[in-house]
C-alpha cells in the first residue's frame, strides 16, 4: 500500500481479515469502515491522529488496550458494536476527547467506568446497549450528552438519575424505547444542554 499514501477513506467491510499492519503506512486516513472483519487489534491505526470516523463493528476485539496513550483530535465516531469487548479500562478514552458518538452495544461489560466516559467531554450519543451491566455508569460528567442508549441489560433501577431528572425537568427530552439504524431496540434517554446545570450523574 505505499502507493496508495493519498487514501482518505478506506471501507473494507465483510471480510476475513485479521490483520490490518498494512494500513500503517496510510498517513492520510481520516474514515476507516472496518466492520465484520476478524480483528482482535488495533494497534496499526495508532499513528493515524487525523482519523475522524472508526468503526469495527462485529469484530472480535476484546480489550481496548490499543487505545491506550493514543491520541485521536479529530476523531469525532468511534463504533464497536458487537465485539468481545469485557471492560473498558479508564485510560483507553483519554486521547478521544473530540468524541461525540459512542457505541459499545452488544459486548460483554458488565461494569463500566463513569471516569472513563466522562472523559470523552463532547460526546452527544453514548450507546451501551445489550451489555450485561447492572449498574448505571457513575459519576458522568458529560453536560453535552443527548442520547444515552441502556436497553437490554441487568439494570435494576434508574434511581441515580432520578434527583437530577426533578431538578432539571424540562432537561429530558424523551425517555423511552427507539430503533437504531439495525433495528435494534435501545432504551435511549435524550438529555439536553441543561443537564450541564447538574453535569455529575452519581449514586446517592
Amino acid at each position: 500500500l505505499q502507493y496508495l499514501h493519498n487514501i482518505e477513506v478506506l471501507q473494507v467491510r465483510d471480510n476475513a481479515l485479521i490483520d490490518i499492519s498494512a494500513l500503517a503506512s496510510i498517513a492520510k486516513l481520516t474514515d476507516v469502515s472496518l466492520d465484520l472483519n476478524h480483528l482482535s487489534d488495533l494497534s496499526a491505526l495508532c499513528h493515524h491522529h487525523g482519523l475522524q470516523k472508526l468503526t469495527v463493528r462485529d469484530n472480535q476485539l476484546t480489550t481496548l488496550e490499543s487505545f491506550h496513550g493514543i491520541n485521536f483530535p479529530d476523531l469525532t465516531r468511534l463504533e464497536l458494536y458487537q465485539n468481545e469487548l469485557t471492560s473498558v479500562p479508564e485510560h483507553s478514552l483519554r486521547g478521544l476527547t473530540s468524541l461525540t458518538h459512542l457505541d459499545l452495544g452488544r459486548n460483554k461489560l458488565q461494569y463500566i467506568s463513569g471516569a472513563a466516559l466522562s472523559q470523552c467531554v463532547h460526546l452527544e450519543t453514548l450507546v451501551l446497549s445489550q451489555n450485561d451491566l447492572e449498574a448505571v455508569p457513575a459519576p458522568l460528567l458529560l453536560p453535552h450528552l443527548k442520547k444515552l442508549w441502556l436497553g437490554q441489560n441487568k439494570l435494576r433501577d434508574l434511581q441515580p438519575w432520578v434527583p437530577y431528572l426533578q431538578q432539571s425537568p424540562s432537561s429530558t427530552k424523551a425517555l423511552g424505547k427507539e430503533s437504531d439504524e439495525d433495528s435494534e431496540d435501545r432504551t435511549s434517554a435524550s438529555v439536553s444542554s441543561a443537564y450541564a446545570s447538574c453535569p455529575v450523574w452519581q449514586w446517592p
